[in-house]
């Protein structure tokens, strides 16, 4: 990509929302360039992990002129600084973001964390125990990672979003209506991005980010644990061989070492105090967004 030519898009959120099918139909469109790797740190404050803008060509080094050029970090929209960050690089950029039932998302994003071999507590209840001291004392990863309830306070996080970028240019979808009909949803996303609708060819059948556990913790805790390292790792090795090496060893090492599994349902009592934490948090959401989220309930 040239040094001049600017993301026109992100997709800066919710972790667990179908970000990652959203991002895989719209690298379908012939109009439309996104990398290969998802999710990178990009505009995040953070001196090991957080990748500026002057950073960003590594990822788009296979950017063959397409009319629009995207991005995805999930991790944008929790997080303030971020958000700026992002328009002090792109303030006519256009954000995405789907929206999940937080409760939902909460668990979904716990046995994620423990299919990577991230996350060692053993129950969904004890995680959650110390969210707030991963939040108050931990590293900008811990933050990032392990903050389960955070991600789901999407109200005061789209308020944020709304000092910086234009309601216009922010577009908000759920994640039913992804998930119950995805080419209508996808339909809406490219319209939104003043894309080509009228003769798609993408594949909405295939199953992306299904929860899957790994055949060995032990090597998914080597591709994923983030130790000092990997820490050094990052902080030596030139991003651009960063991601070659993501692209051509992990991703595929991980793809190898994971397989289809469904993860037990939540207890009913953790359900419904969830509910009742989350439940003045999306009625102002619902305000904000005008959409009826009664059955978030």
């Amino acid at each position: 990509m040239k040094p001049n030519r600017k993301i026109d898009f992100l997709i800066v959120g919710a972790r667990k929302a179908g970000t990652s099918s959203l991002y895989e139909y719209l690298r379908q469109h012939d109009d439309i360039f996104l990398p290969n790797g998802k999710d990178f740190f990009a505009f995040n404050d953070d001196p090991v992990y957080g990748v500026s803008g002057s950073k960003l060509e590594p990822y788009y080094k296979s950017y063959s002129g397409q009319s629009l050029v995207g991005g995805s970090n999930v991790q944008i929209m929790p997080f303030p600084g971020a958000v700026e960050n992002l328009h002090e690089y792109n303030p006519e950029a256009k954000l995405i973001i789907t929206l999940r039932n937080p409760v939902d998302r909460a668990y979904s994003d716990y046995w994620m964390s423990r299919r990577m071999g991230r996350e060692r507590s053993k129950t969904f209840e004890a995680a959650l125990a110390l969210e707030t001291s991963r939040a108050e004392r931990g590293s900008f990863y811990d933050r990032a990672e392990f903050t389960y309830l955070m991600h789901g306070y999407y109200y005061d996080q789209i308020k944020h979003i709304y000092q910086f970028f234009k309601p216009e240019d922010v577009c908000i979808g759920l994640f039913d209506d992804l998930k119950g009909d995805p080419e209508q949803f996808t339909r809406g996303i490219l319209d939104f991005l003043g894309a080509d609708v009228s003769e798609l060819r993408i594949d909405f059948s295939k199953k992306i980010n299904e929860a899957r556990v790994p055949r060995s913790v032990a090597l998914q805790r080597v591709i994923r644990s983030q130790n000092e390292f990997k820490r050094l790792y990052r902080r030596i090795v030139p991003s651009r061989l960063q991601v070659l090496a993501n692209q051509a060893l992990f991703s595929k090492l991980e793809e190898r070492n994971l397989r289809p599994a469904k993860y037990q349902p939540m207890a009913p009592e953790t359900r419904s105090r969830l509910v009742k934490h989350f439940q003045p948090h999306n009625e102002k959401l619902s305000e904000l967004i005008a959409r009826d989220l009664s059955h978030w309930r």
